[in-house]
């Protein structure tokens, strides 16, 4: 669900899944040759998923430890020293008769608000939230969508998106430390080969509709984390990305 990086090492913990966004980020760093400490709840089932994703000359990237974004407790010893965080976790129920943690209010809010209170709380100045397009559209069909079939997600989302907004002001104002974050919104998320760089363009506000591929998603957030220019009390981005790889970039409401 969120890679992240420290001194030349990733880690990342993500839903299982090889197409997962998440998959995709231990892919591409695994690829570029950076290491990669992936964490899930299920560590075994999380190794096995990816041995049969990578080739085994770039297994050696990749280690394998448990955390869970609904546990508090086991976010800060897994953040402590990185320096960047890539938060791509999302609810896998949505309308539930009895209190779970895989809803929108435990993962999309509470566990991307819980993971950025820990890395804050450890030095990481450097987050980036996956999110969704048209979460500040109520009018929008995918909007519509997702929230009736999946417990309200998008308002989660940007409740999620304000949250971590939010720690990330107070601890920049509290700080004399560098402090960034990006929120990008993507659309539907699909299986299709990345485009790559070429095909991306950087615009502003939430008016795009469309798709994206995951691969390219898990590119665009990781180089995001890894740029230079990502930090020096950055004012928090949000962005979305769809079809045609658009990625707009908007300062954060405040």
């Amino acid at each position: 669900m969120w890679f992240l990086w420290v001194n030349g090492r990733a880690r990342c913990l993500y839903s299982l899944g090889a197409a997962d966004a998440c998959m995709q980020c231990v892919v591409y760093l695994a690829r570029k040759k950076v290491a990669c400490h992936a964490i899930a709840r299920d560590a075994d089932a999380c190794e096995r998923a990816v041995r049969s994703t990578l080739p085994p000359p770039l297994l050696g990237y990749v280690s394998f430890h448990r955390a869970d974004v609904t546990d508090e407790k086991t976010l800060e010893p897994a953040l402590r020293g990185c320096t960047g965080v890539i938060f791509a976790a999302t609810a896998t129920a949505g309308w539930t008769l009895f209190e779970s943690k895989e809803t929108p209010p435990a993962v999309d809010f509470g566990g991307s608000v819980a993971a950025a209170t820990a890395a804050a709380a450890v030095g990481v100045p450097r987050f980036v939230l996956i999110s969704s397009l048209a979460v500040t559209r109520p009018s929008h069909m995918m909007h519509m969508a997702r929230n009736s079939l999946m417990g309200r997600i998008m308002d989660w989302k940007l409740l999620g998106e304000q949250g971590v907004c939010k720690v990330y002001d107070t601890m920049a104002r509290s700080s004399t430390s560098e402090f960034s974050v990006t929120i990008v919104r993507p659309g539907t998320l699909t299986d299709e080969p990345g485009g790559g760089p070429g095909c991306l363009l950087v615009d502003t506000g939430d008016n795009l509709s469309g798709s994206i591929s995951r691969a390219d998603v898990a590119a665009l957030c990781v180089e995001v984390s890894l740029v230079a220019f990502w930090n020096a009390r950055a004012k928090p981005a949000a962005g979305e990305a769809c079809t045609r790889g658009q990625v707009c970039l908007r300062p954060c409401s405040r």
